[in-house]
């Protein structure tokens, strides 16, 4: 056993292990003589690090000897020849056709023994349709270091959340109330730079067992309120980090998500994915699912996107306390533009179509207030996407407790046939995901490469890219 992140904290070289395990590997492995070994990598370093100067070099040759004699063996206790596992089995809770998935498909595949399962199983997705939000079951707990947060020294900007390619740190505003019932150790703060905020308390929660310890909120913080420790130190946290997300109450009218600080009092739509640590692709998705993530369809084209969003069992995309959350489909690689506009026409189409027998609807002379009342607020915000989802659900209520049963006047027959695509009544936010590949136009479609793309040369990534009207696309 040798621990080389701390060896190589003393030696100077950060969390830059490599050199210090294989020195180890060539004195323990014996695969050459074990001096011929070391002075090969010596002469390695010689050669790669002279120009950065001789203090680099001999980081480089201390951490090489280090790795060569600082193991230790540690004997295996004979008991574990005959080891047992144990159940440790835990009641999930959450949407049940999602904790029906999990238990049935994603437990065995994260046990790698999914080859088991027999073809039964899938019955439920024979159509390629998967739950969303099962990520949030998988707490994979891979990161070495996570990060802990200073309450006394945060400002309360929110720029760590907005930056968190994971969404495993987030701000919350809690009432008296749920702040009294929040688990012993959880760290409070007064809320800072809001008006009339007495009675409420600022957190921030992480979930160590979620994050990919990446640093990139360490890198945003201005104010030092933050610090990468051992993910062990802060395992407590985790049960701060499920209240919060289960118990504590979003508090839109409290915070509209018009600027960068409010926007991380809204749930985020996209968590938990296993998509590389530090992916800025997914932090620039995630945002938009914090904006529009109740009424979105996502067109994907294939690449990174489709990986860490869409796969089989868990899908990092999520839902709200009503089940609402993004649709999610993905496109070929060469005619994600097609395929999204297709959705956008499709969906527009049937919604319009819904608008008709709306408008016939309320023209009936019979037809009752409620539906009527209900059904000029909707038509008032047909075009809106924000604004149009709460009369979209009051519509909604009023048609199912309006129409008689069994009667089969015109004004019933047209509120069943509204009922029975009731899903395609809400305003929806048609977003198209697609890569710099698919921005060229790989399919010479014509279509895709009509305003170019926003990319950053640096990073490799990330625009957005609105066109008036129609479909958006995220570009990496």
């Amino acid at each position: 056993m040798i621990n080389a992140i701390d060896l190589a904290k003393k030696i100077g070289m950060g969390k830059r292990t490599n050199t210090i395990l294989q020195s180890a590997f060539f004195s323990l492995a014996k695969v050459m003589p074990e001096a011929e070994a070391i002075q090969y990598m010596k002469d390695a370093a010689l050669h790669s690090y002279l120009k950065k100067g001789q203090d680099v070099v001999d980081m480089n040759y201390a951490a090489i000897d280090a790795g060569a004699t600082a193991y230790v063996k540690v004997e295996v206790p004979a008991s574990w020849a005959d080891a047992q596992d144990e159940d440790k089995t835990e009641q999930k809770h959450g949407r049940e056709k999602t904790v029906k998935m999990v238990k049935a498909i994603l437990d065995p595949v994260d046990k790698m023994d999914g080859d088991s399962l027999p073809v039964s199983a899938f019955v439920d997705h024979a159509d390629g349709t998967f739950e969303l939000g099962a990520a949030a079951y998988e707490k994979r707990g891979i990161a070495v270091t996570v990060p802990k947060w200073d309450a006394d020294k945060c400002i309360q900007c929110n720029q760590c959340a907005f930056v968190c390619p994971h969404a495993t740190i987030r701000p919350f505003v809690l009432t008296a109330e749920e702040a009294a019932a929040a688990p012993e150790q959880t760290k409070f703060a007064p809320v800072k730079g809001i008006k009339n905020m007495g009675e409420y308390k600022f957190a921030m929660a992480v979930s160590p067992l979620d994050c990919m310890g990446c640093g990139v909120c360490i890198g945003e913080c201005a104010v030092g309120a933050i610090e990468m420790v051992p993910m062990e130190s802060q395992l407590p946290e985790q049960e701060v980090f499920n209240y919060m997300v289960e118990k504590v109450a979003a508090k839109p009218e409290l915070f509209k998500a018009d600027n960068v600080k409010f926007s991380q009092f809204a749930q985020p739509y996209l968590e938990f994915s296993g998509s590389c640590a530090g992916c800025a692709e997914t932090s620039y998705a995630r945002i938009v699912t914090q904006l529009f993530g109740d009424h979105m369809l996502i067109s994907n084209a294939t690449g990174c996107s489709s990986i860490w969003g869409g796969p089989a069992a868990t899908s990092p995309y999520t839902v709200n306390k009503e089940g609402k959350g993004p649709a999610w489909a993905n496109s070929l690689f060469e005619d994600n533009a097609e395929h999204g506009l297709g959705m956008y026409l499709g969906q527009k189409k049937i919604r319009d179509d819904l608008k008709a027998k709306v408008e016939a609807l309320i023209a009936i002379e019979w037809c009752d207030k409620d539906i009527k009342d209900a059904a000029a607020k909707w038509l008032e915000t047909y075009a809106d996407g924000n604004l149009n989802q709460e009369p979209t659900k009051a519509l909604i209520k009023a048609l199912e407790e309006g129409i008689c049963d069994g009667c089969d006047c015109d004004a019933c027959v047209l509120a069943r046939e509204i009922l029975a695509k009731k899903d395609y009544l809400n305003k929806k936010s048609m977003w198209i995901f697609g890569g710099d590949g698919w921005a060229y136009d790989i399919g010479y479609g014509g279509v895709d490469h009509d305003r170019g793309v926003l990319q950053h040369r640096r990073t490799g990534l990330q625009g957005l890219q609105h066109r008036p009207g129609g479909p958006v696309r995220l570009c990496r």
